[in-house]
């Protein structure tokens, strides 16, 4: 993603939470298969970010893992949601399907079903570059997506939305050596009489250590 596209989604999403009135928004949370007990032969998966080749596999679950569903809809229901995998990336494939069938079953366009990934390199290969993951853990990969995405739709109530960007991030650039990073950070803030989420969301590559 370059500095353009960054700044020109900010921009878009400043100027709808602006513009319009009537929002709701709902949220869900669900852990992603074969990561709280990985070390049973029946669940081993192969861990990305460590080279090509699938010579990793997990052993034990350190810290949850799982994949985030944020779902807005306005006056005039125009709707999108955001799906957030713990994972390092994942495939055009998975993608597409998991597209498809939440388009089926919400009537959500494709279009506005936006996937993106933590790109943490502490978790499972969902891109298939270093093993992959068989039939049976990508079609309970997609079930656990669609299914989070589902019941974010379902929770939407009324909230109050607001949203900023800053230009202040600062970083290092381990490919260029040097502190040219993307500086932007957007931040969604969403208010409920009961509670207050917040979405950060940053153009850098970050760094698990």
């Amino acid at each position: 993603m370059n500095k353009t596209t960054v700044l020109n989604l900010c921009f878009a999403l400043l100027f709808v939470c602006q513009s319009a009135s009537g929002w709701r928004a709902g949220f869900s949370s669900q852990s992603i298969p074969y990561t709280k007990h990985p070390e049973t032969s029946d669940k081993a998966v192969c861990m990305a970010g460590y080279g090509m080749l699938c010579w990793r596999h997990a052993t034990v679950s350190h810290d949850p893992i799982g994949v985030q569903a944020l779902f807005l809809t306005d006056e005039v229901n125009d709707s999108l949601v955001f799906i957030s995998l713990d994972a390092i990336g994942f495939s055009q494939a998975l993608a597409k399907t998991v597209r498809e069938r939440l388009s089926t079953e919400t009537r959500l366009a494709k279009e506005n079903i936006i996937l993106t990934a933590t790109h943490t390199h502490s978790s499972i290969d969902l891109q298939g570059l270093r093993g992959g993951l068989n039939e049976q853990q990508e079609q309970a990969i997609v079930e656990t997506t669609v299914e989070a995405a589902k019941k974010a739709w379902g929770k939407a109530q009324k909230v109050s939305l607001h949203a900023a960007t800053s230009n202040d991030l600062k970083g290092y650039n381990r490919r260029t050596k040097n502190n040219d990073i993307i500086p932007q950070i957007l931040t969604i803030q969403l208010l409920t009489d009961q509670s207050i989420r917040e979405r950060f969301i940053i153009s850098c590559h970050s760094r698990c250590n």
